[in-house]
C-alpha cells in the first residue's frame, strides 16, 4: 500500500510539473505563435493533474483508515500458513478437484461426440454372387440350384425371406414360398 501511494503521488506530481511547463511556455509566446493543439494539451493536462490529485488523495485516505484492518489481514496469513504447515494434504486437494472435473468433461466430450458422429442405424444387405447355387437334398440325391437373388444381412440370418432360385420346372420360386 506504501508503494502505491507514493507511486500515485510521484506520478500526481509528474503531471503537474508538466502542466506548469506547458502553462509557462504558452505564456511567453506571443498569441499569434501558440497552436490550439498546445492550448488544448495544457487544458488536458490540467483535468489529468486533478483527477490525478483526487485518486492520490483518496488513496491516502483508504490505506490511513484500514491500516489496522491491513494488520489483521496479515495476521489471517499468518495464522493460514501455519495451518498448511501442520495439514499439507490441504494442498493437493484443489488438484483433486481439477483432475476430476477434467476426467469428467473428457468422458462427457467423448460421449457427446460419439452421439454427434452416430448415424441412423440401418440394415446393409450383401448380394450373393451370380453364379451361386442352393444345394437342396432331395429322396437322397442332390440337386443344385442357381441362385437368381440371394440377400444376406450382415450377421448372415433370415435368409428364408430373400432367398430366389430356379426351379427345375423353370419357374421362380422364393424360398418362402416353399416353407410356408
Amino acid at each position: 500500500m506504501i508503494a502505491a501511494c507514493t507511486l500515485s503521488v510521484g506520478l500526481t506530481g509528474f503531471l503537474w510539473w508538466t502542466y506548469a511547463d506547458l502553462k509557462s511556455t504558452l505564456d511567453n509566446l506571443p498569441l499569434e505563435r501558440q497552436l490550439e493543439e498546445s492550448a488544448n494539451n495544457e487544458a488536458a493536462f490540467l483535468t489529468y493533474s486533478i483527477f490525478a490529485t483526487l485518486f492520490t488523495i483518496i488513496l491516502i485516505l483508504v490505506t490511513v483508515t484500514l491500516r489496522k484492518r491491513v494488520a489483521i489481514v496479515v495476521q489471517l496469513f499468518r495464522e493460514s500458513a501455519s495451518a498448511l504447515c501442520a495439514m499439507p494434504c490441504l494442498v493437493i486437494q484443489p488438484f483433486i478437484t481439477y483432475f476430476s472435473l477434467t476426467g469428467f468433461f473428457c468422458i462427457w466430450l467423448y460421449v457427446v461426440l460419439c452421439l454427434a458422429t452416430a448415424d441412423i442405424p440401418t440394415k446393409k444387405l450383401q448380394t450373393l454372387p451370380t453364379d451361386a447355387v442352393l444345394s437342396v437334398q432331395t429322396d437322397g440325391s442332390k440337386v443344385d440350384l442357381p441362385l437368381i437373388d440371394m440377400q444376406l444381412d450382415d450377421d448372415g440370418m433370415n435368409l428364408t425371406q430373400m432367398l430366389t432360385f430356379i426351379h427345375p420346372d423353370n419357374r421362380t420360386v422364393n424360398l418362402a414360398d416353399i416353407s410356408s
